[in-house]
């Protein structure tokens, strides 16, 4: 597999610590953007509307009602 170099525009504070990451911590943030530009390419928002859905219904199976859901946000 060949590799390409793009680049990412990152405000002060990431620019810096990826500056100053070893090496092998660089390599291992290479393969986790990798990963996620791979996944972000076969997102579609089908797929996020059927997860929100899944979870909304599980959600009603376990007895979960708006009311529950905003008082453990708030909780947050």
């Amino acid at each position: 597999m060949s590799i390409t170099t793009i680049s990412i525009p990152l405000d002060e504070l990431a620019a810096e610590a990826y500056a100053h990451a070893p090496t092998e911590r660089r390599e291992w943030l290479h393969m986790l953007i990798n990963l996620l530009v791979q996944e972000f390419a076969n997102y579609s928002p089908q797929s996020l509307l059927a997860l929100m859905d899944d979870i909304s219904q599980e959600g009603k199976l376990n007895g979960l009602t708006p009311e529950i859901l905003e008082a453990l946000l708030v909780d947050e």
